[in-house]
């Protein structure tokens, strides 16, 4: 039964996860965690680094799904413990790294524009016609993530363009 408070659906969320993190320690065989861990980063830094363009994202994310059933296929840790076991906590903490990384990609890939840490080279102006909104990552499951947007409500300040450099020492004077 349930805890005072929670529903169903959380409780077989929360048994689903638990299983998930169990069934690593079970794995005899399969990938070290650092090859994938190694590779997410890489395929973060080629793809979906400062500087971001349409190939370089698809690339991203099509080598991110990848590492995603790579590392769903499982892992090999050698400790096997339940206790003190940084191994374990590693590979708990590579699903949800890459979890992040595919949103973050999938994301950036969806925004065509550029704005403020997010440089686009293939869509280097800011549209806020189309992209003054709360971008929305919703797991896709055992898929790619899904992007949705949300109306954003201004309070204060409008957004304006960063400057920066001598550019931005004149528009201070002025």
């Amino acid at each position: 039964s349930a805890l005072p408070g929670r529903s169903d659906r959380v409780e077989r969320q929360a048994e689903a996860a638990a299983a998930r993190f169990l069934g690593l320690l079970g794995n005899e065989r399969g990938e070290r965690l650092a090859e994938i861990r190694d590779a997410m980063m890489d395929a973060m830094e080629a793809g979906v680094g400062l500087y971001r363009t349409e190939d370089g994202l698809r690339g991203a994310c099509a080598k991110l799904a990848g590492l995603r059933q790579r590392y769903r296929r499982g892992l090999k840790l050698d400790d096997k413990n339940r206790a003190f076991n940084t191994e374990w906590l590693a590979a708990i903490e590579l699903g949800a790294m890459l979890e992040v990384a595919e949103t973050m990609a999938h994301s950036a890939l969806w925004r065509t524009e550029s704005r403020g840490a997010h440089q686009r080279l293939d869509a280097t102006e800011r549209d806020d016609g189309r992209f003054l909104v709360h971008t929305i990552a919703r797991s896709g499951g055992d898929g790619a993530p899904q992007i949705k947007s949300a109306p954003v409500t201004i309070t204060k300040s409008r957004p304006a363009s960063r400057v920066y450099g001598g550019a931005g020492a004149k528009a201070e004077l002025t």
